[in-house]
């Protein structure tokens, strides 16, 4: 019985007008190969896109985002936060809005580290070491900050048990929880009587 090549030369599905391009056992295709040709070769007769991937390439699979439950970003919902807070399961507070954000109205406990670049000078500098194994919270005004600061935390410098606070302070304000607002300073010095600090002095305090 004569041999039968086991090898097939894919020169014969050539695009190629050359009478040469296509070599090999057999030169024409049978109908029913030829019907299978779309399934053995899906990118035959298609143009290939400017990076010269064939149209109906399978899209390579997209690594999870940052924010995502898959790649461990957690939150936690204002009410929650409120009865962790109350119940001492939350060991640490982080409010990262500016400074004058935090004075209009803080929720009570809150440590105010600004995003940038408080909260990475903090980190480097050792301050929250204590807080590495911890549990820590985030909150910002509508819960954007507060979520890049849950990844930097977690990703770049190795906390483990962060958790970002969904919708932030406006959240917390619509839920009717409790917000503490910082005393203002007084604009003219002195102790706030109004006396000033002058001459005058303090009118709280009697004359001697």
């Amino acid at each position: 019985m004569e041999h039968q090549p086991s090898w097939v030369d894919y020169r014969a599905f050539s695009d190629s007008d050359e009478p040469d391009a296509a070599q090999g056992p057999s030169t024409s295709l049978s109908p029913s190969l030829a019907a299978l040709l779309p399934d053995l070769m899906p990118g035959r007769g298609q143009q290939p896109s400017t990076s010269g991937v064939f149209s109906n390439a399978v899209p390579a699979t997209a690594l999870p985002s940052a924010y995502s439950v898959e790649a461990g970003f957690k939150e936690l919902p204002p009410h929650e936060l409120h009865e962790r807070l109350a119940t001492g399961q939350v060991s640490l507070l982080l409010d990262v809005r500016s400074r004058a954000e935090f004075e209009s109205g803080s929720i009570a406990g809150a440590l105010n580290l600004p995003l940038d670049p408080q909260l990475s000078d903090a980190v480097r500098a050792g301050s929250l070491d204590e807080y590495r194994q911890r549990p820590v919270a985030v909150v910002c005004a509508s819960g954007s900050r507060s979520a890049q600061a849950t990844v930097r935390l977690s990703k770049v410098y190795g906390f483990k048990n962060v958790v970002n606070v969904t919708g932030g302070m406006q959240a917390w304000v619509r839920e009717g929880l409790p917000v503490h607002v910082m005393a203002q300073r007084p604009a003219t010095g002195g102790c706030g009587c109004g006396g000033g600090g002058g001459s005058g002095g303090c009118k709280s305090k009697p004359a001697a």
